[in-house]
């Protein structure tokens, strides 16, 4: 999961929705008995904090795709050692208009991972969380988490 789905502190200075957790998703996926794996943040390994708000654009430098390839290729490790335990894997979730970890705007982080795992034979569904998290948002990462 992106890291700032667990640590809002963790976003560029000014736009943190919350003070800590987006506690409907964590409480939707500890009430379906899921595990929780928290992906490192590539924009606060690269820039820190406080940072101001970038684009997608503005971080898409060499160095900083190296970043990202380097956690893509540490997370999709331990995605293929959680499934060689026996361990499924239900999803990984991304968040809504990050220049990293957007799914359906697809962010640099996101991106990468999803190359890796593709090139590992590794398929796994991704989601992309809201800050704001609808009740259609919910019920369809239940449905992901629950299948």
């Amino acid at each position: 999961m992106a890291h700032c789905i667990l640590n809002q502190n963790a976003r560029a200075q000014g736009i943190a929705k919350r003070p800590d957790v987006i506690a409907e998703v964590t409480n939707l996926l500890s009430q379906n008995h899921v595990g929780l794996v928290q992906m490192p943040c590539p924009e606060m390994a690269y820039a820190g904090l406080p940072r101001k708000t970038r684009t997608r654009h503005e971080y898409d430098k060499p160095s900083y795709r190296q970043k990202c390839r380097t956690i893509a290729e540490e997370t999709a490790h331990l995605i293929q050692r959680h499934l060689s335990g026996q361990i499924a894997v239900k999803v990984v979730l991304g968040v809504q208009g990050s220049p990293s970890c957007g799914v359906s705007n697809q962010g640099i982080l996101i991106e990468e991972l999803q190359s890796v795992l593709e090139g590992n034979g590794i398929s796994i569904p991704f989601f992309e969380v809201g800050y704001e998290m609808t009740d259609e948002l919910l019920s369809r990462l239940k449905e992901i988490v629950r299948s």
